[in-house]
């Protein structure tokens, strides 16, 4: 639901800028790890030299999500997203694509119970009630600044991301306190194509919390992540919301790696009292016939940190493993259009001590 006019042309070889309102899907990096989704908002675009430079700047103003579907309602959340990134192309190397990106994330939270009754804002977990019996609401004000790049150099793919992310949050549940924010992320891909198969390897991280209850909070957190990455939907861990037992919030959310310990990926808010984590990746596609295509995954986890997990599960000492994920899919496109594309998989976690 948007509407979209160029305001002018910049050149004889089609540099433009346009201006596109009203509810439009954006992903704010090549992966999906901070900020992916369908939102109102206002996004000035376009292009420079010859379309090797293209830009984007936007502010979006959140809709709540309807809890079981997960599709826009028509209700305000109380949220505002401002964000410029700019892509380089040939970037020091041909084929390599350089993005620079800085986000702003003002979530003023509000109280916020979901669709079937419970409550998601503030995160039922920590400190949630005040004395006089109502709950303790909170806002964050949240910076992300990123480098990342995708393409090839040479016959090596390549992908990598790097996140700081700082600001403050007014009260976290977890600390039971006002905190400050400095956290990280850091990603890498690096895969090499071989006649009919691409063999890759690839890494990412999330920096950690080692004590919840002082005032600065280390472990990272996206806005809304999304991530094609370190398997994808095939990965266990990335594609199952995993509920924190013994609480009422959740481990990790589906479609996101970071262990944020949310009480919902839409509805909640971002939380950077967190364990972090470590992820180590191998794998390989393979384009069977150039309508089926197939993939195999393997990934090793391990938090960063669990005292976040200790303070909330009133367990020590529990350990960093995690486990090893396996995952193997396939992907069949029927007409070579790809306006019909089926997806199948399977997946299993092997749990480590943690």
């Amino acid at each position: 639901a948007f509407v979209e006019v160029k305001l002018h042309d910049l050149g004889p070889n089609y540099d433009f800028v346009s201006a596109r309102a009203g509810i439009q899907q954006f992903n704010a990096d090549f992966r999906g790890f901070v900020f992916v989704d369908e939102q109102p908002g206002l996004r000035i675009f376009g292009d420079l030299h010859s379309d090797r430079i293209e830009y984007n700047a936007a502010y979006f103003n959140f809709l709540e999500k309807n809890t079981n579907s997960g599709l826009n309602t028509f209700h305000k959340r109380g949220q505002q997203v401002t964000l410029g990134n700019v892509y380089l192309q040939d970037f020091f190397f041909p084929g390599y694509t350089a993005e620079f990106v800085g986000l702003w994330n003002k979530d003023d939270g509000g109280l916020h119970y979901d669709d079937n009754g419970f409550l998601t804002r503030p995160a039922p977990v920590g400190n949630v009630i005040n004395q006089g019996g109502g709950a303790i609401l909170h806002s964050l004000s949240v910076g992300y600044f990123g480098w990342l790049g995708n393409g090839h150099i040479g016959r090596v793919n390549l992908t990598h991301a790097f996140y700081e992310a700082a600001g403050k949050d007014t009260f976290n549940p977890i600390a039971g306190r006002k905190v400050t924010i400095n956290a990280q992320m850091a990603a890498a891909e690096l895969s090499y194509d071989h006649d009919w198969i691409r063999y890759r390897v690839s890494t990412f991280y999330t920096s950690g919390d080692a004590n919840p209850r002082d005032g600065r909070a280390r472990g990272f957190d996206s806005i809304l992540d999304l991530p094609n990455f370190a398997g994808g939907l095939f990965s266990f861990w990335n594609r199952e919301g995993i509920r924190l037992t013994g609480s009422a919030i959740s481990l990790t959310t589906d479609g996101s790696l970071i262990p944020s310990l949310r009480s919902s990926k839409e509805e909640g808010q971002s939380n950077f009292v967190n364990p972090g984590i470590f992820i180590a990746n191998a794998g390989a596609d393979f384009d069977i016939t150039p309508k089926l295509k197939g993939f195999a995954n393997f990934n090793y986890l391990r938090f960063e940190r669990t005292e976040a997990l200790e303070y909330i599960l009133f367990q020590y000492p529990i350990r960093q493993t995690i486990g090893e994920d396996f995952g193997v899919g396939l992907e069949y496109r029927p007409p070579l259009s790809e306006n019909i594309v089926l997806i199948g998989g399977a997946s299993a976690l092997q749990p480590g001590q943690g």
